[in-house]
């Protein structure tokens, strides 16, 4: 599959590759198919988390894209 092409399938959100690049290796938290929040500490990521609805958002990492999780 071409990475220009590819979807992060999330509950009711699809975003593209290309907009999470950025956020390689970091925390993220989505809430209305938009990041907004992100960092490396995942402790930070939930405290800042908790500013949303627990059933509307959705924390993640971000691996880098030469890197495959099994």
């Amino acid at each position: 599959m071409n990475c220009e092409t590819e979807i992060y399938k999330l509950p009711s959100n699809d975003i593209s590759v290309e907009k999470m690049k950025k956020y390689e290796g970091e925390y993220v938290v989505i809430h209305n198919e938009e990041v907004v929040e992100h960092s490396k500490d995942f402790s930070k990521i939930l405290r800042l988390a908790e500013n949303y609805p627990k059933d509307e958002a959705i924390i993640t990492k971000i691996f880098p894209s030469n890197k495959m999780m099994f």
